[in-house]
C-alpha cells in the first residue's frame, strides 16, 4: 500500500473513533444506585478501587521525607479563581451544548395496599409536579429518548422509584473541548504565573 493509502487508512479510522460516543449510565431502583461507563455500543461496570493497605504493611514500608511544599497566598488564589473563572463558564457551556441525554426515564410506584385515599391523594400531587416539570426539562436539555409517569399498585406497601440517565459526548467533541481550553487554561496560567513573579521581583 503506498503512503497516501496508508493516510488515509489513518484518516478513517480516526473519523470512525471521533464518531464514538462515550458517556455515563446511572440508574436507581428500589433504593440501589448503579453507576456504568457506556463506551461505543459497549457499556461496562467502573474498576473497582483497590482495597486499602492494612496499617501494619504501611508502618512496614519505610517513609520518605517530603519536601514542605510552597503555599499559595490568599491573594493569588483569589487572583487565580478570578481569572479562571470566565474559562469555567465557557467550559460548562461547551459541555452543555454538545452534551445528548440519550434516555432519561422516571417511573413512580406508589403503595395503595393500605390507605387507597391518601395514594391516590399522593398520585395527583406527584403527577402534576412531574408534569410541569417534564416539559422544561426536555426542552432544557437534548433528550433523544424519554419516559416518565406515576402508577398506583394497590398491592404493594411501599412506594417505588425507578430512575435512570444515559448521557454520553461523542470523542472528537471530547477531544475538541479538551485542547480548546487546554490550550486556554495553560496560556491563562502562564500569564498568571509571570505577573505574581514580577511582582514579587518587585
Amino acid at each position: 500500500m503506498t503512503p497516501l493509502g496508508w493516510l488515509a487508512v489513518i484518516l478513517l479510522v480516526l473519523l470512525l473513533l471521533g464518531q464514538l460516543k462515550v458517556g455515563v449510565r446511572m440508574v436507581y431502583e428500589d433504593g440501589v444506585p448503579e453507576l456504568k461507563l457506556k463506551l461505543g455500543g459497549f457499556v461496562v461496570s467502573p474498576p473497582e478501587e483497590k482495597e486499602a493497605k492494612s496499617k501494619k504493611e504501611k508502618q512496614d514500608k519505610p517513609q520518605k521525607a517530603k519536601k514542605p511544599k510552597a503555599k499559595m497566598k490568599p491573594a493569588e488564589i483569589w487572583a487565580l479563581v478570578e481569572r479562571f473563572m470566565p474559562l469555567a463558564l465557557d467550559v460548562g457551556r461547551a459541555f452543555y451544548r454538545t452534551l445528548v441525554v440519550d434516555e432519561l426515564v422516571c417511573h413512580i410506584i406508589i403503595p395503595g395496599a393500605d390507605k387507597p385515599d391518601v395514594a391516590a391523594m399522593r398520585y395527583g400531587v406527584l403527577n402534576t409536579l412531574l408534569e410541569t416539570s417534564w416539559t422544561p426539562l426536555v426542552e432544557a436539555f437534548h433528550i433523544e429518548d424519554g419516559d416518565a409517569g406515576v402508577q398506583i399498585d394497590f398491592e404493594r406497601t411501599d412506594m417505588m422509584l425507578y430512575a435512570k440517565v444515559m448521557a454520553t459526548l461523542r470523542v472528537r467533541q471530547i477531544l475538541w473541548i479538551v485542547v480548546r481550553f487546554g490550550i486556554r487554561a495553560f496560556k491563562q496560567y502562564q500569564q498568571h504565573r509571570k505577573i505574581y513573579k514580577i511582582r514579587k521581583a518587585v
